[in-house]
């Protein structure tokens, strides 16, 4: 429970205009742990691939206070799954994140793709 008691000030928009910033910044703070029921709802989706000669930019949404990694098979048959992207974190509530896979670790005619959050 957090208590701010302006003595002496008056009920009007000036008064509020100094609490309000205080008190949004308790209410909804940015940096918190990660939201688990929110990334329920919401778990990492790519929403876009595309091939650079660099390799393959990949796009994926991601929730605040997560670290993510991206895993791909490359054999077909979906039975090994070697980290292909380091971790990232997401540092803002939430956003799109961009990871590189070079192409000569990565068969998209054979392969799976998953995004895992920690």
């Amino acid at each position: 429970l957090h208590t701010v008691i302006g003595c002496g000030e008056e009920h009007n928009e000036a008064a509020w205009a100094a609490r309000l910033p205080g008190a949004l910044h308790f209410l909804l703070p940015l940096v918190d742990e990660p939201n688990l029921l929110a990334m329920e709802a919401y778990p990492p989706a790519i929403r876009s691939m595309t091939a650079q000669p660099d390799g393959f930019h990949i796009s994926f949404s991601s929730l605040g206070g997560f670290a993510y990694q991206i895993e791909a098979s490359g054999d077909g048959q979906l039975a090994t799954w070697p980290l292909q992207a380091p971790i990232t974190s997401e540092t803002r509530p939430w956003g799109e994140i961009t990871a590189v896979i070079h192409p000569l670790s990565l068969n998209l005619d054979q392969a799976g793709l998953r995004i895992l959050a920690e």
